[in-house]
């Protein structure tokens, strides 16, 4: 439905990727956006979510409006190194 509504101008592209990733994360799948952080159990510290091809995260957020991944982390008191390209 957020897929539709999206097509019709009726919400942001932006929304219907934030909740893709929550639903992939939910399975225990990597994300694609970037946009999930978890609680490490272990350190009790805030986390990234594991990306799928984190190479290419950022121009995947720029196509749908999101902002580079290392500014949203900034929000949150972390900070996201890109990894190097092969």
């Amino acid at each position: 439905m957020l897929k539709e509504a999206v097509r019709r101008g009726e919400a942001e592209s932006g929304n219907a990727a934030l909740l893709k990733d929550r639903i992939l994360m939910r399975e225990g799948k990597k994300q694609i956006y970037g946009s999930q952080l978890h609680l490490n159990q272990v350190t009790k510290q805030l986390e990234l979510w594991p990306i799928e091809d984190d190479e290419n995260v950022d121009a995947r957020r720029a196509s749908v409006g999101l902002e580079p991944l290392a500014e949203y982390m900034k929000r949150f008191g972390l900070e996201y190194k890109p990894p190097k390209r092969k």
